[in-house]
C-alpha cells in the first residue's frame, strides 16, 4: 500500500543509532478496509554494541506483497531484535514467533515471523484471527568490495553507474573546480580511499598549473573530493576494502574538464565563468587557463605574476613593483610647515 511505501521512505532518512525504523500507522486506510487487525509499526535493530548503541536496520517491502519484507545486516551485525505493533491497539496485538535475539551467520539469512491477532475483552486470542507477516533478514558476508551507488556532482559519466563495472569516463561541468564523488556503500564497514594522479593537459603532458588534491584518504565517508583545472584531465581511482579487511577492488575514472573557448580563454573562479579580461588585481595565466592574482602587493594591472604596470592610489611603479609615493613639502599641512620653520630658528 502507498502508506507503507511512504513510511519506509521517510524512515530511511533517519539513520542514527538511537532512532528505530518506524512504519507510520496507516490507520485511516485500515479503518476503511476490512475492519480486521493490521500491522501498524515495525522496529528492527542490530544487537547493541559494547557502548549500548543499537544500530538501525533498514526494511524494504517485497514487491506486490503487503506482508513480506526484507532487511540486510552489515557484516559487523551479528544478530538483531525486532518489535512490532498492531492496530487498533485496544483489540489487536502483534506477537513475534521468536521472542529472543536472532543470530545470523555471515552470508546467510533467516526468516523472522510476526503474528497479528485479534483479542477479546479478556486479552485472549480470537480463534482464526491470525495474520502472518515475514521479514527475510540477510547478513553481509564481509567480503563485498562493490559500491552500491555512485554519482559525481555536476558531471556526465559513461557508462551509467553499475556496481559491477569498474572503469568509467567522466566529463565535468566547466564551472566546477571540485570533483566530488558521492556514494552509498554496500556495507558501512567498507573503507574507500581516493587516489588522484597528476593533472594532464589535452596532449597528455603533466600540467604546469595547480596541483591541488583534497581528501585523498577520507575513510568511511560517503563523499570524497579531488580537484581539476579547466582544460585538464586526471585519472582517479577509488579503492574499496571489504568490511572483513580481506579483499580490495578498484574503480577507475578518467575525469576531463572542458577548456574555455578561444574567444574567452581564461576561467574566472569568482564568477565561475570564462572571460577575456580578468578582474582588477588579476591576470590571465596561459599556463593554467585561469585568472590568477598579481604577485605584487597593491598592483592593479599586471601582465604576469612578477610584473606590475599599474598600482593602487598612493603607490607608483618602480622596477615593475609597487612602491609607496614619498610625501613632498607641498603636500605637508600648514601646521607641519610652521613646525618646520620654528625648528630652524636658533
Amino acid at each position: 500500500p502507498t502508506c507503507w511505501r511512504e513510511s519506509l521512505l521517510r524512515a530511511s532518512l533517519s539513520r542514527t543509532a538511537t532512532i528505530l525504523l518506524v512504519l507510520r500507522l496507516c490507520y485511516a486506510q485500515y479503518a476503511q478496509g476490512s475492519g480486521g487487525c493490521a500491522l501498524s509499526g515495525l522496529f528492527l535493530r542490530a544487537m547493541a554494541d559494547t557502548h549500548g548503541n543499537a544500530r538501525t536496520i533498514d526494511i524494504q517491502p517485497v514487491a506486490n506483497s503487503s506482508r513480506k519484507f526484507r532487511a540486510i545486516l552489515d557484516y559487523a551485525m551479528t544478530g538483531f531484535d525486532m518489535e512490532a505493533f498492531a492496530a487498533p491497539k485496544d483489540v489487536c496485538r502483534a506477537r513475534r514467533l521468536k521472542e529472543t535475539t536472532t543470530m545470523v551467520d555471515p552470508g546467510s539469512h533467516v526468516l523472522a515471523e510476526i503474528s497479528v491477532e485479534e483479542i477479546d475483552t479478556k486479552g485472549s486470542l480470537v480463534p482464526g484471527s491470525e495474520t502472518f507477516y515475514t521479514v527475510e533478514v540477510q547478513r553481509r558476508a564481509g567480503d563485498e568490495t562493490s559500491i552500491e551507488h555512485l554519482e559525481i556532482e555536476g558531471a556526465a559519466m559513461a557508462p551509467a553507474w553499475d556496481r559491477e563495472v569498474r572503469v568509467y569516463k567522466v566529463i565535468m561541468d566547466i564551472r566546477l573546480d571540485l570533483v566530488r564523488f558521492r556514494m552509498t556503500l554496500l556495507d558501512t564497514g567498507q573503507v574507500v580511499a581516493l587516489h588522484a594522479d597528476r593533472e594532464l593537459d589535452a596532449g597528455g603532458f603533466a600540467a604546469r598549473g595547480r596541483r591541488l588534491k583534497i581528501g585523498d584518504s577520507q575513510h568511511a565517508l560517503t563523499t570524497l573530493t579531488t580537484t581539476l583545472d579547466v582544460g585538464q584531465m586526471r585519472a582517479v581511482n577509488l579503492r574499496v576494502t571489504s568490511a572483513d579487511q580481506m579483499s580490495t577492488e578498484t574503480y577507475s575514472f578518467t575525469v576531463q574538464r572542458p577548456p574555455c573557448p578561444e574567444e574567452l580563454p581564461f576561467f574566472d573562479g569568482e564568477t565561475q565563468a570564462c572571460t577575456d579580461v580578468c578582474n582588477s588585481g588579476q591576470f590571465g595565466s596561459t599556463s593554467t587557463g585561469r585568472c590568477a592574482a598579481c604577485g605584487q602587493a597593491h598592483c592593479v594591472v599586471c601582465p604576469s605574476s612578477d610584473q606590475c604596470t599599474q598600482c593602487d592610489d598612493g603607490y607608483h611603479v618602480m622596477q615593475q613593483k609597487c612602491s609607496r609615493i614619498a610625501a613632498t613639502a607641498s603636500s605637508a599641512s600648514p601646521l607641519d610647515e610652521a613646525e618646520t620653520i620654528l625648528n630652524r630658528i636658533p
